[in-house]
């Protein structure tokens, strides 16, 4: 929680009804924040079910109906100076379609100066221009800048299938990209970047060689084989012991339904046990393989045990963020300590502030500080690709389309200069603008992850201060939903 805030909330129960032994509550909820900046409201409704237990009752499952954001719209008066810095201030962006000629992205790179890592957000999973727009920053980087290192969020070490094939053709790209297992990334335009890092490498004369990885570790079992055939290998001694613990780690898995696990505490330590054995035997570990090969089989059980831990009720996306900043911390010293670094995420990963719960962005600019430079998104309307969620549901994996933002909101304000690509670099504004101050401000924008919630759009909508997140924005006015792989 932001220091110096006051927070209140209040509940109220609109609807009981019994069933058996079970009692049906709805509740309507509201939670205020009151800080310098101002004041925000959320409003929140669920449907809980108690079950009698005793001479009292004890809740069984709370589901989440709908949330929404309450901030008022940036009014039209206000907005005319806003809009007209914002006009002078942008860059236009031709295109989000990669190749072709890099003149209009002299703004952007400009602004990333010398900066090490490249941090590229995005407002959904399932926009097409935001991953034709990163594929070119890419491309830019690579060609003008001299970055070597792609980084995804996506699991680690299943990206290593994606690495061999664009270093050596192993394969194909759509198995070892199939082979990360997420539906977001399973693309069109991730499968045309991993094509065109393949033809990069693979391109005659002297030039660098490209590296596709991640940083994720949200999974545990390819970890765990890894870390296994590692100690079979080379230290055969410990794979009893080790696959014990990971046979607990297998067990967890299957229970994935769930996101919190009361057993996960218990594995965790397991699995932290095997990270010590690493640890404590690396030097004769090390003499019977190489430096690189026990480097990424203690990582691999440094995933093992990280996945765990998320499942200890109370860590959550908190520890994820922690735990996905360590592995780009470990990529950029101990792997690519030389080397430039592009990570692409999702907006809500990459924002080094906002949260309550500290993202990797946070993590990573109290690391790198300015070495780090960090570009969110975001679009005003649309079509998109997702999961719906709908009466506290899930329904289907499915394109759904994005209503224009409300007026005075912070996508319609961002759209009313009429350009429908820019570029914009808020760390370079100057801070008594009235762009500034807006930006420094929270106002609604689109920032949809994996799910859309279909029976309240407007929920989709969070507030966001986006200089107090991003060191720049690419405003896409609209959203065309990212083309799905065939199977």
């Amino acid at each position: 929680m932001e220091k110096g805030a006051k927070y209140t909330s209040r509940s109220t129960v609109t609807d009981v009804r019994l069933s058996g032994s079970d009692a049906i509550v709805s509740v309507n909820n509201q939670a205020t924040r009151t800080a310098s900046g101002g004041t925000q409201i959320l409003t929140s409704s669920n449907r809980d079910t108690w079950s009698k237990a005793g001479s009292g009752w004890k809740l069984k499952e709370s589901a989440l109906i709908s949330t929404r954001s309450v901030i008022p719209p940036t009014s039209p008066d206000t907005a005319l100076s806003i809009v007209a810095e914002l006009k002078k201030s942008a860059a236009p962006l031709a295109t989000v379609e990669p190749g072709g000629t890099p003149d209009d992205l002299a703004a952007f790179g400009k602004a990333i100066g010398d900066a090490r890592i490249v941090s590229l957000g995005e407002a959904s999973h399932g926009t097409r221009e935001f991953f034709q727009m990163k594929h070119r920053l890419l491309d830019y980087l690579v060609n003008e800048r001299g970055f070597t290192v792609f980084a995804m969020e996506a699991n680690w070490p299943e990206s290593l299938a994606v690495d061999r094939y664009i270093k050596t053709g192993e394969g194909s790209a759509k198995a070892a990209l199939a082979g990360l297992y997420f539906w977001t990334w399973n693309t069109e335009e991730v499968l045309d970047l991993i094509e065109w890092m393949r033809s990069y490498n693979q391109a005659p004369g002297k030039h660098p060689i490209l590296t596709f990885t991640s940083f994720d570790m949200q999974t545990a079992h390819v970890a765990a084989q890894k870390a296994m055939e590692y100690l079979g290998r080379y230290s055969p001694a410990d794979v009893d012991a080790a696959g014990e613990a990971y046979t607990e780690v297998q067990m967890l898995e299957t229970r994935r339904a769930q996101i919190y696990d009361d057993q996960a505490k218990a594995v965790a330590d397991r699995s932290a046990a095997v990270v010590k054995l690493f640890d404590s035997k690396r030097t004769a570990m090390t003499a019977r393989s190489s430096p690189e090969a026990w480097r990424d089989a203690r990582q691999a059980a440094a995933i093992v045990y990280q996945s765990c831990t998320m499942r200890i009720p109370g860590k959550g996306p908190a520890y994820r963020g922690e735990a996905m900043a360590g592995n780009v911390e470990w990529l950029a010293a101990n792997v690519h300590p030389n080397e430039k670094i592009v990570l692409w995420a999702h907006n809500t990963h990459v924002a080094f502030g906002g949260s309550p719960a500290k993202s990797m962005g946070a993590w990573l600019r109290e690391r790198y500080g300015k070495q780090m430079y960090v570009v969110g998104f975001a679009f005003r309307q649309g079509r998109l690709r997702a999961i719906g969620t709908e009466n506290g549901g899930f329904t289907a994996l499915s394109i759904y389309s994005v209503p224009p933002s409300p007026e005075g909101s912070g996508d319609a304000i961002l759209s009313a200069p009429g350009m429908p690509l820019f570029f914009l670099n808020m760390a370079s504004l100057p801070a008594a603008g009235p762009l500034a101050r807006w930006l420094a401000e929270p106002h609604l924008f689109h920032n949809v992850g994996a799910n859309w919630v279909i029976d309240d759009p407007d929920s989709n909508l969070e507030p966001q201060s986006l200089s107090k997140l991003y060191d720049a924005i690419i405003f896409v006015e609209e959203s065309h939903a990212a083309r799905a792989l065939e199977k």
